[in-house]
């Protein structure tokens, strides 16, 4: 059994309305700055506003995942897009809603069903 952090692993597809992202492992105090930045440049430097992001794959969320996602949201909104949260992880799905962050982060998304039955 290991104790090592899964490492942080973040794949893209890139289209003209909406850039997709999944994202493995875990998103806590040493990869939420890695997470926020990459969601971030992948806002700002591309032609897309909107940000879909499959976290069916994360492990572990901290409050630092949580600011990240935050921030996220709010550089789409300042780009005129959203944050769509289309798949979690029983553990995101769980931390978003006992924060009431749920309807926020997916306010323009569908619901989730996948966090939705867990």
């Amino acid at each position: 059994m290991s104790f090592l952090p899964e490492p942080l692993k973040i794949i893209s597809r890139i289209r003209p309305d909406l850039v997709t992202v999944t994202v493995r492992g875990e998103i806590d105090v040493a990869t939420a700055p890695q997470f926020r930045h990459a969601m971030t440049d992948r806002l700002a430097h591309g032609s897309a506003s909107s940000l879909a992001l499959d976290l069916s794959g994360v492990s572990f969320i901290d409050c630092a995942g949580v600011q990240a996602l935050l921030v996220v949201q709010r550089t789409a909104q300042l780009l005129g897009g959203d944050l769509i949260l289309t798949r979690t992880s029983p553990q995101v799905a769980r931390l978003v809603d006992l924060l009431g962050l749920r309807f926020q982060l997916a306010a323009t998304g569908p619901p989730d069903r996948a966090a939705a039955s867990a």
